[in-house]
């Protein structure tokens, strides 16, 4: 990793983090404080979108501010392998809540199962905030590139994971949020197989943003759609341990299919700058 890559990330993380944290951390630090948790944390979560179109603004002018943001809804990108990809995490998240169900009669209620009308304009939301362009504009369409260029697939996968953990963390705080009803180690040991799946699917994909988010999204809204993750009404933790070890299986097979070096049958090339050169 040369120095301008190595100074350029450093920058990333440092605004990333600045933006999400100042933003989250007096709703942790607070008492009573007048905005709602998950207010805080759809606002914190723009932090890695903010970084990354100010470093490609600055660097790149307009010029790079319209191939992000192409690239960010749909420009490029291979369908065919995003709706695969899509699939197998919808299958994932389903085979957890059957699974769940040959141990416990008492499965959490699903309200979009019931009313799946809303499914659309609540995957629109957490497309544009929830966790999908507002996070993948940076951690796969700015950072991730740039770890590929010195590092394997893979090891890029468990590094830029490795941040994209610590990054949540003040989230676990914030009243309302579905992270302060997990436990930090059994997040943790669930984003590190599926930051895996997001570079597997990115590097499939022409190294579309807007595949990462898809991806994303669909992950994010399977929480809802199957109540894999614990609630108030429901705290218990099996279905996602039974989720967690299916994302670890799943992983297993993609690396063992796709090869740890690109995660993909093609070759892979970087330019120092992090931009695909050939693939």
């Amino acid at each position: 990793m040369n120095t301008k890559t190595r100074k350029e990330l450093t920058q990333f993380f440092i605004i990333t983090f600045a933006f999400s944290w100042l933003i989250w951390l007096p709703g942790v630090v607070i008492p009573n404080f007048p905005i709602s948790g998950k207010t805080l944390e759809i606002l914190g979560g723009l932090g890695p979108a903010v970084a990354a179109l100010i470093l490609v603004g600055r660097a790149q002018g307009r010029a790079g501010l319209k191939r992000i943001l192409a690239n960010s809804f749909g420009a490029g990108c291979k369908w065919g392998f995003l709706a695969g990809a899509s699939l197998m995490l919808l299958v994932l998240h389903a085979a957890s809540r059957l699974i769940y169900g040959l141990f416990s009669t008492n499965l959490p209620e699903s309200e979009m199962l019931a009313s799946p009308a809303g499914l659309i304009p609540v995957f629109i939301i957490m497309f544009l905030l929830g966790g999908g362009l507002n996070e993948e504009i940076g951690w796969r369409g700015y950072a991730l590139d740039r770890i590929q260029n010195k590092y394997s697939a893979l090891a890029a996968s468990l590094f830029l994971g490795a941040f994209w953990i610590v990054w949540h963390l003040p989230v676990f705080f914030l009243t309302g949020t579905n992270q302060s009803l997990v436990p930090f180690w059994l997040f943790m040991l669930a984003v590190i197989p599926l930051g895996v799946m997001m570079t597997w699917v990115y590097n499939n994909t022409n190294q579309s943003i807007f595949a990462a988010a898809f991806f994303h999204t669909i992950g994010n809204l399977s929480h809802e759609l199957f109540r894999i993750m614990p609630t108030k009404a429901s705290p218990a933790l099996t279905g996602f341990v039974i989720l967690t070890v299916l994302y670890y299986l799943a992983t297993v097979v993609i690396v063992v299919v796709y090869g740890a070096k690109t995660l993909q049958r093609r070759k892979l090339e970087m330019d120092p700058a992090g931009t695909k050169v050939t693939a």
